[in-house]
């Protein structure tokens, strides 16, 4: 039997563990913020990027992108059926390119969290799914002056083919800029 001193020293044990829990967690959701976008329209542009299922490359160039944003949200894409990646053999990728932008606190990273889709979208290697378990973070780095803001795609995961299971990745650069050609920049 647990006498009442036990009994508040357990209590208290786990009202600091609680205690404890609650401001790591509060500390760990306040690293991530949403960013704001300078624009609330811009054009994506990039060439010779190169889209990886396992061991085969297909080199492909987007014509440009149309992205809509509205504070930290955004839209973007550039055929009647979403972002569409055209690759030099003609086959192609088609991504839904949406979700918003953020900031991280910690590290100082802006980027731009692309949503998982839930059904199938079309590959260089047949259908695929773009679903990355929320991990689909496009790096966003700010312009100044006549350098405008840039999305460096360094193998990012964006989804995966069934048969057989493999990933989808990009590697490539695609740049901002208004449809001026003005600078596009994210603040928090």
């Amino acid at each position: 039997m647990i006498s009442t001193k036990q009994l508040q020293v357990l209590l208290a044990a786990a009202i600091a563990v609680l205690a404890l829990g609650a401001i790591g967690a509060s500390a760990a959701s306040a690293t991530v913020v949403r960013a704001k976008f300078s624009t609330s329209s811009f054009k994506l542009t990039g060439s010779n990027l190169t889209i990886t299922r396992g061991a085969e490359s297909k080199t492909c160039t987007p014509s440009a992108i149309s992205v809509n944003a509205l504070e930290s949200s955004f839209f973007a894409g550039n055929s009647s059926e979403g972002t569409k990646f055209t690759c030099t053999d003609l086959s192609y990728l088609l991504m839904n390119l949406s979700g918003e932008a953020r900031y991280d606190t910690v590290t100082g990273r802006y980027y731009l969290h692309v949503g998982d889709v839930s059904n199938s979208e079309w590959s260089p290697w047949g259908s695929y799914f773009q679903q990355t378990g929320g991990t689909d973070d496009w790096t966003w780095v700010n312009g100044s002056g006549a350098t405008p803001s840039t999305i460096p795609l360094s193998e990012q995961y964006v989804g995966y083919t069934v048969e057989p299971f493999t990933k989808i990745t990009i590697t490539g650069t695609l740049t901002a800029k208004t449809s001026s050609g003005g600078l596009v920049t994210l603040s928090h």
